[in-house]
């Protein structure tokens, strides 16, 4: 096998090029061979890399490449893809490769020459082949390289890892600024270096002291986010779930400069901190007695489809049952999968307080939050609530209404007095079947249906307020919606206060993923409006505003609330803190977690306690229906002719704006113009955005 390319340079404009591709091909050889070629790279990885390349090349498998093509290269380019030039120097050029997803081989992700390509060397170093020194005589010497072929890349969280393995990370990018700094990005990590390439640090994140491995995001992350479990047994302690980089745990951020009350110090304890640790977690549990007992479920890589358990608050981990390390939890026996990045569409791990042998997870359809798209493999018999009474030994599927078509179900929640009854939220599954709202009045064992509105066809979340109403119940949220729908109307967030004899629409948007209820005051309201669907044919559940909104009146009116979220389309978790009425959480699938403050003091405008009255900013929308003319009033909120008054379809698409008639309390907009139909009238005044739905006769 031979490669031919490398890098060129023009001098005028690209009309004439010239070859500086100098010694960057570089020679492989292996053990057998070593002594007959002592100046040739002897790394397992890279060889083992070589033939995976070249079989994906000639579409080969890598066995047939090894028996084919057992001569190896005395030269060989790889996959290079990106090219920078210092701008204070033309003679320091870096290239670079993604060795994982490009089908590269290594060594050397990243490449430099400081005299204009004559002499090339890999300038950003890392893992166990570096540090082994094992060809040092072909780098520094053969090469005729002067430098020390030492590792010289330092990781924030994931260098325990990285310690341990070679490097075929993947760099995703190569960038260069005005000061001749070099940005790329190792294993998802953002790394620069201000030194030439001589040395490299990551700068994702801060550590709170040197060697505390407690880290404080600097607002870039680009780790998936994925579930937040604010009530963990531990006053101050969050547990955070993460695809690809485990599980986290919020801890003090100490002494460290420049802390304000929107700092969070996190310290990882599962994932890339243990050897064969869960890096994908689905979700995660604390026993109602014991907080430093904690379960997870993985969906994706190392330990997938499997219960994990820690006794001692994350320092160790081990599957369950432990006699029975391959154990899944599951009906059928997925240990022939090898598809590392396979995933197992697990979730919402929960564990009755009452009786803590009992465990419940809920196995879906089209999650929210997955990594990769069009990756079916939890089996249809697997779909449902799946439970265990003996702590994880062995584990059994709930009993739907017509069995013969599993049900995919998204969320399950326990009565929060009586948790032998459970409710399911079930989404519309891809083979039609309708999803809806279900009860179980035998710890999950059997399941009925609960009635909803008949314009619901998928249920995504649902939710129980902890206090019971004037009515002795306690109220009931569900979200819905359905990814490519044709009735947007089906869509929004209901709620029940009679334990669901009847229902009332408080929130409109096409799909809905979840809302929940703050603890401390249950006028505050949550809802986080998905964008993304991980199924590659429907991917746009609404292009309509997506991100977060909260309510303070009880869902009579809705504040959005997206100010500094990079990606408020990807919000899969958003929850109040429970103990300060001010702050939010939540996890985004692709930037980590986020904790928000609101811009003023609650507690000034709303009570701890339940209250009737809040003097908290009301607006109404009136007539609706209308035909020729609604008025927006509000006693707190000044419309005037700064006010933008936007009309969108319910499929989000512009209709318009509206134009103000006076300057008052009581703004009057003509609609005469607009078709009949449904509308969402998006107000932005005072800073703030206000969502409202008109019916146009």
């Amino acid at each position: 096998i031979e490669s031919r390319g490398g890098v060129y340079t023009s001098t005028d404009f690209g009309q004439t090029w010239t070859n500086i591709t100098g010694n960057l091909g570089i020679a492989l050889g292996s053990s057998s061979n070593r002594d007959r070629n002592p100046d040739k790279v002897d790394n397992f990885e890279a060889i083992r890399q070589y033939y995976s390349t070249i079989s994906e090349w000639l579409k080969i498998t890598p066995n047939e490449a090894r028996n084919t093509y057992d001569v190896l290269p005395d030269t060989i380019l790889t996959t290079f893809n990106r090219v920078v030039v210092n701008p204070n120097n033309s003679n320091e050029i870096y290239i670079s490769q993604n060795v994982k997803h490009d089908k590269g081989f290594g060594p050397g992700e990243v490449w430099k020459t400081e005299n204009g390509g004559v002499n090339w060397f890999p300038c950003a170093r890392y893992g166990n082949y570096w540090d082994s020194d094992i060809d040092h005589d072909y780098w520094n010497t053969s090469r005729n390289n002067a430098f020390v072929p030492d590792s010289n890349v330092t990781f924030a969280h994931i260098q325990p890892a990285i310690n341990r393995k070679s490097e075929t990370a993947g760099n995703r990018f190569l960038e260069i600024n005005t000061n001749g700094d070099v940005f790329i990005c190792l294993d998802q990590q953002v790394i620069r270096s201000n030194n030439g390439g001589n040395t490299w640090s990551q700068i994702d994140d801060f550590e709170t002291s040197t060697g505390s491995k407690k880290w404080i995001g600097r607002g870039g992350s680009n780790m998936p986010g994925r579930f937040l479990l604010l009530d963990s047994g531990i006053p101050g302690r969050i547990l955070a779930c993460s695809g690809e980089h485990g599980l986290w745990q919020t801890v003090p951020h100490d002494d460290y400069t420049g802390a304000d009350d929107l700092t969070v110090a996190v310290e990882q304890i599962e994932g890339q901190v243990n050897s064969g640790g869960s890096h994908s977690i689905a979700s995660v549990a604390v026993d109602p007695n014991d907080p430093n007992t904690i379960y997870t479920l993985q969906f994706r890589q190392l330990n997938r489809g499997r219960l994990r358990k820690s006794t001692d608050a994350g320092k160790t981990w081990e599957t369950v049952p432990t006699d029975q390390p391959n154990n899944f939890v599951f009906d059928e026996d997925y240990s022939a999968v090898n598809d590392f990045s396979a995933n197992y569409k697990t979730y919402n791990l929960l564990i009755n307080p009452k009786n803590t042998q009992r465990m419940y997870f809920v196995s879906m359809e089209n999650p929210t939050g997955e990594v990769r798209d069009g990756v079916d493999v939890t089996k249809g018999v697997d779909l449902g609530v799946r439970y265990t009474f003996d702590g994880g030994a062995t584990w059994d599927s709930g009993v739907f209404p017509f069995s013969t078509n599993p049900r995919s179900i998204r969320r399950i929640a326990f009565h929060p007095t009586k948790p032998f009854i459970m409710y399911a939220a079930s989404n519309i599954s891809m083979q039609g079947v309708r999803g809806g709202l279900f009860r179980s009045t035998n710890s999950g064992q059997n399941w009925f249906p609960v009635t909803i509105p008949s314009e619901i066809k998928s249920v995504n979340h649902i939710f129980l307020e902890e206090k019971t109403n004037s009515n002795g119940f306690h109220d009931m949220y569900i979200s819905c919606g359905q990814f490519a729908s044709n009735d947007p109307n089906e869509g929004g967030v209901w709620k029940s206060s009679d334990d669901g004899v009847t229902w009332n629409k408080i929130f409109d948007m096409p799909y809905v993923w979840q809302t929940e209820v703050s603890s401390l005051n249950s006028n505050i309201i949550t809802v986080s409006v998905s964008l993304q669907d991980f199924k590659s044919s429907r991917r746009h559940a609404t292009i309509f505003n997506p991100g977060a909104y909260i309510s303070f009146d009880g869902g009579n009116t809705w504040e959005k609330a997206n100010n500094n979220i990079g990606q408020p389309n990807l919000i899969v978790d958003l929850k109040p803190d429970i103990n300060d009425i001010n702050v939010f959480w939540a996890a985004i699938r692709g930037s980590g977690w986020m904790k928000g403050r609101y811009r003023g003091d609650l507690s000034a405008s709303l009570s701890n306690s339940e209250f009737t009255n809040p003097t908290f900013e009301t607006l109404q929308l009136s007539p609706n229906p209308a035909k020729n003319k609604i008025t927006l009033s509000s006693s707190l909120i000044d419309i005037d002719n700064n006010s933008t008054i936007e009309v969108y379809a319910l499929n989000g698409s512009f209709v318009g704006l509206l134009t103000t008639e006076n300057d008052s309390l009581n703004t009057s907009f003509d609609i005469s113009h607009l078709v009949s139909g449904t509308y969402l009238v998006n107000i932005k005044t005072g800073g703030k955005t206000y969502l409202k739905k008109l019916i146009k006769q």
